[in-house]
């Protein structure tokens, strides 16, 4: 069982897998027993808003860094774009703006491109990471009841019994 949560904590701190890959695979058989819904999203939440702080610190550096190589380049110019992109969705709304982006659990959101946004945007730190956070739990919370609750649903609805 700890080997599986040290999966869960490593796979939610990777761009674009994050938690809404780590939580479907804690519900799941694979690399161990299941993980009961509220440890699995602790861990997770946990791997996932680990970077955020650097990210947000170091950004700016690793972006000139990484976009000059061969190899990286153009996934790190497509990963800037994509969150200039959402920067500007978000507009006024700033903070609560940044909160929606990390909470939603579709690829291209999360605390990855949440700490991107809020440091071009230049945001508060402390305020900007507060509402990473609470975007990270809406989004575990989703995921939990997708990743927990549907594939019962499912069971029961088409099962005869």
């Amino acid at each position: 069982m700890f080997r599986k949560l040290i999966y869960i904590f490593l796979i939610s701190m990777v761009p674009i897998i994050e938690l809404r890959g780590a939580i479907p695979l804690a519900s799941t058989e694979i690399g161990g027993p299941q993980v009961e819904f509220w440890l699995a999203a602790l861990v997770a939440i946990a791997g996932n808003f680990l970077p955020a702080p650097f990210l947000m610190i170091f950004l700016d550096k690793l972006i000139e860094i990484f976009s000059k190589t061969k190899l990286l380049g153009p996934l790190v110019r497509r990963f800037v774009e994509k969150a200039q992109d959402k920067a500007a969705k978000i507009g006024r709304y700033e903070l609560l703006g940044l909160m929606l982006i990390v909470a939603i659990p579709l690829p291209g959101t999360g605390a990855w491109t949440g700490s991107a946004v809020a440091s071009i945007l230049k945001l508060p730190r402390k305020r900007s990471l507060f509402m990473i956070f609470l975007g990270l739990i809406i989004s575990a919370s989703v995921m939990v009841v997708i990743s927990y609750c549907l594939p019962d649903l499912f069971v029961r609805l088409f099962s005869r019994s």
